[in-house]
């Protein structure tokens, strides 16, 4: 999905498959990398944000990520989302609850934000993929959050895991 298209932006495009068809996977691919345009799509419903200047293997890689269940963020675009979170740590802004995650949870979190897909998780630590994915479900649970990608992002502004 592109931020600009001819009939309707990319944004209101991506609520709109979203709403009509909530288990659709969006990849942002735009040339637009302002933080603005970044939330907007993250909260439109996109799981991955590539730039037009990516190569044709991570653009493809990208896909086969979201496609797979897990986010995929540019270098730049990941930058923008991190620092972001810095910040608003930071000022005080972002309030984080401490909760406690197991350490198993802790380390597929971990993987996750890493970019890893639950089947490349369960090949590194040895684990089932239905196992990976009982330790996401029972993140995400403890978290309060819907997604993968948000129990990721609340981790990292918990400062439960690192990048």
């Amino acid at each position: 999905m592109d931020i600009v298209m001819p009939k309707m932006n990319g944004i209101d495009a991506s609520h709109a498959l979203k709403e009509a068809l909530p288990d659709t996977k969006i990849v942002m691919f735009t040339s637009f990398e302002t933080q603005s345009y970044v939330f907007a799509a993250l909260a439109a419903g996109a799981h991955g944000y590539c730039l037009k200047n990516v190569t044709t293997n991570n653009l493809i890689a990208a896909i086969k990520t979201v496609d797979s269940g897990a986010a995929w963020f540019d270098r730049e675009i990941a930058e923008i989302v991190l620092g972001y979170i810095k910040t608003g740590l930071a000022q005080g802004d972002i309030q984080v609850k401490k909760l406690t995650l197991s350490p198993r949870e802790i380390e597929v979190l971990t993987w996750s934000a890493r970019g890893k897909t639950s089947d490349e998780i369960s090949s590194i630590l040895d684990l089932s993929k239905r196992t990976v994915d009982f330790h996401i479900d029972n993140a995400r649970a403890k978290l309060g959050v819907a997604t993968r990608i948000q129990a990721v992002v609340k981790a990292l502004t918990g400062r439960m895991i690192e990048p």
